[in-house]
């Protein structure tokens, strides 16, 4: 995560992993990080200055590090990653766009729907 900002500056496929079980295995979280490039408060003050090594990513590059980037680097991107025709269809529905609003909100982003192969297999109460 250093130096994501930089190198998707450059042109690089940026693709998200985990540091699970040290980090929280929270993906909301580490989009969060991977745009403000700051630690949740929680973390203490040893933690609380914004990460070294160059800019954030924007919300837009995130997302993708998440899903088609991060199913490129598995080999899987002909199957999953982005909706579109012939793909699975696994999605969710989530309670805000991440996309507008302030970044650090992105962590607190809950899922009120779950879809896999078109079927709901998760919705919130």
């Amino acid at each position: 995560m250093e130096p994501s900002g930089l190198l998707a500056k450059a042109g690089a496929r940026i693709t998200f992993g985990s540091d699970w079980p040290v980090d929280p295995l929270n993906e909301w979280f580490a989009l969060k990080v991977g745009v403000t490039r700051r630690n949740d408060p929680s973390a203490g003050p040893e933690y609380s200055q914004p990460l070294s090594g160059g800019p954030p990513l924007t919300v837009p590059q995130a997302v993708r590090a998440a899903t088609i980037n991060a199913a490129w680097s598995l080999r899987a991107e002909s199957q999953v990653g982005s909706l579109e025709p012939g793909k699975f269809a696994d999605l969710i529905w989530i309670d805000r766009d991440i996309f507008t609003g302030n970044p650090d909100a992105i962590a607190q982003t809950r899922v009120l729907r779950t879809i896999v192969g078109g079927k709901t297999v998760y919705q919130a109460p």
